[in-house]
């Protein structure tokens, strides 16, 4: 498997209020040593100070001068808004519509650019420009055309929001054999669904429009997720809850999707081997090392192994990492171990008049290393070179 050319992906972990408390650290290196380009999804732009906090502001330019990473910061989402305009007074329509049915309108924070200049004034001034430099911006046709295809997918593919509802029921237990939905455009981009939610599953109205909502919503978000893998030409994360309605937009072409998965088999063989990644707050990360590293010959075998994994039950995984030909190499590599390959290959040279012996136990050492614990691209990885690039905050 050759690196994935671009990961976009936020990596922000929300706490209270929704605010941005801390950042995925381990996420965040994996995408940069499975990627050429990490685009750094920044949720509220002081995510940008806990990254450079992780790698040290130095690490963050040096990562950007390799062009290992990039910023996209951009607040844009859809929301439903057929309810709440007739409170907020919109000038276009401020029409209230009846439960089960939606209007929808761009959603923004109004500080988004002064939240950004913020931030970047808290760097210092080489790693301030290197941050706008490598910003990826939106343009404006980015939001005619992720509508146009959100509006495509209620107005034109009703298997869409339908594959949307049974999900959301399923959530709820409930098996929607029989459900029954139509949509109308009763005003310009104002949608009424039809339902038999309540007659045949006897859920309230209120309920039944909360669940058509969410079904929309999801394919908005959908949406507004593959306009910005456009904008920033590359793969981003999909989500569970994305695939109802990316299988009924896409059918057998879902394929395609498969490729973001290298994040999520590294996660798996990091929870079988009980492989320590990095804490934000806990560990610092060596941007230098990381990049060289991830240019590795190891690196490279381990990206190509990683991809077969999906095949691959958890016990063959654990053999893998941990048989015999890892036991071998960890006990000949331990201090121990060094201790009594040093005793054997040089004390025997300290015999008076038997230098032959200090030869001879340096060419059973090398044996024992080379062909009995042949060097394992994965294991070193997995045990040596991943490890190394972490340090203690």
């Amino acid at each position: 498997m050759t690196t994935t050319r671009r990961i976009l992906s936020p990596a922000a972990i929300h706490g209270a209020g929704n605010r941005v408390v801390s950042i995925d650290l381990s996420s965040i290196v994996t995408r940069i040593l499975l990627s050429e380009t990490y685009v750094f999804q920044s949720v509220q732009a002081n995510d940008l100070l806990l990254l450079a906090q992780a790698f040290d502001q130095s690490g963050v330019l040096t990562l950007f001068q390799a062009g290992a990473l990039k910023i996209h910061y951009d607040t844009f989402t859809i929301g439903q808004t057929g309810q709440l305009r007739a409170d907020q007074n919109f000038r276009d329509n401020n029409k209230r519509l009846p439960l089960c049915s939606y209007s929808f309108s761009e959603i923004r924070l109004a500080d988004q650019e002064a939240r950004f200049e913020t931030v970047c004034g808290g760097l210092r001034p080489d790693l301030r420009d290197a941050v706008k430099a490598n910003r990826i911006a939106t343009p404006s046709s980015f939001k005619p055309q992720v509508f146009d295809g959100f509006y495509g997918d209620i107005r034109r593919n009703p298997l869409v929001l339908e594959s949307a509802v049974r999900h959301d029921l399923k959530t709820r237990a409930i098996k929607a054999k029989n459900l029954k939905l139509s949509v109308e455009e009763t005003d310009p981009e104002d949608f009424r669904v039809s339902n038999n939610l309540v007659s045949e599953y006897h859920v309230s109205e209120q309920m039944a429009h909360h669940v058509i909502e969410r079904a929309i919503l999801a394919s908005a978000n959908v949406n507004v997720k593959f306009g910005q893998m456009k904008v920033c030409d590359a793969l981003s994360g999909i989500k569970e809850t994305d695939l109802p309605v990316i299988q009924a937009k896409f059918g057998s072409a879902i394929g395609f999707v498969e490729a973001g998965h290298g994040e999520s088999r590294f996660e798996r063989v990091a929870q079988i081997t009980g492989l320590q990644g990095p804490k934000f707050g806990e560990t610092k990360v060596d941007a230098e090392k990381l990049l060289r590293i991830r240019e590795s010959d190891e690196c490279r075998a381990f990206r190509d192994w990683l991809a077969d994994t999906g095949s691959l039950s958890n016990h063959q995984l654990r053999d893998r990492v941990r048989g015999l030909n890892a036991r071998i190499r960890q006990a000949i590599n331990s201090t121990p171990g060094k201790a009594v390959r040093f005793l054997i290959s040089t004390g025997f040279s300290f015999v008076p008049h038997r230098p032959e012996l200090g030869l001879a136990a340096s060419v059973i050492d090398t044996f024992i290393v080379e062909r009995l614990a042949p060097r394992d691209a994965v294991v070193v990885f997995l045990s040596d070179l991943y490890p190394s690039v972490f340090k203690k905050d």
